[in-house]
């Protein structure tokens, strides 16, 4: 039950993901959500970490974008040291944004990982278009009014799926 919200796989942060063995299952382009997932939602540029991690990521191959639901300003301004494909205002989880990202970077849903901290939006989206999910625990416990509303019922399918064995890696 509920298989259809379940990610593939989840995680801690975006610096412990098994990228060697997404690229080696196929994986080419890497979505990435930026709010609570790269940065804390109010945070408006990346930490050195996070912009040389994912520019290694791109220089070992990987294609990657950033996707969110966030303003033009808000995703350009974060986007401005790292010059990285974007989508902005994506409405996750309507299928659109991760769409017009795999356009933008060549990709199709079998070559395609989406990354981020929102069941209902980022996971939900991802499953809807096909491609493989990883949702990671979010970058800050600071959220939006909006997000605090849905991580409470969020933590209900979160509790679901790990007792059912479904919050693991299955690589």
């Amino acid at each position: 039950m509920f298989d259809w919200l379940a990610p593939d796989l989840s995680g801690e942060s975006i610096f412990k993901l098994p990228y060697a063995t997404l690229w080696k299952n196929g994986v080419r382009g890497l979505l990435f959500d930026i709010d609570n997932t790269l940065a804390p939602f109010d945070i408006p540029a990346p930490d050195d970490d996070t912009a040389r991690f994912l520019s290694d990521l791109s220089q070992s191959g990987f294609s990657v974008c950033l996707i969110s639901n966030g303003s033009k300003r808000r995703v350009n301004a974060f986007n401005a040291y790292l010059k990285f494909p974007v989508v902005y205002r994506a409405f996750k989880p309507l299928k659109r944004g991760v769409l017009k990202a795999m356009k933008i970077i060549g990709t199709t849903p079998e070559t395609t990982a989406l990354v981020g901290d929102q069941l209902f939006t980022d996971v939900l989206c991802g499953k809807r278009c096909g491609v493989f999910t990883a949702l990671l625990k979010p970058a800050s416990k600071r959220d939006e009014f909006s997000v605090r509303i849905k991580r409470g019922v969020e933590r209900r399918f979160l509790k679901y799926f790990a007792k059912a064995g479904k919050l693991v890696d299955k690589l």
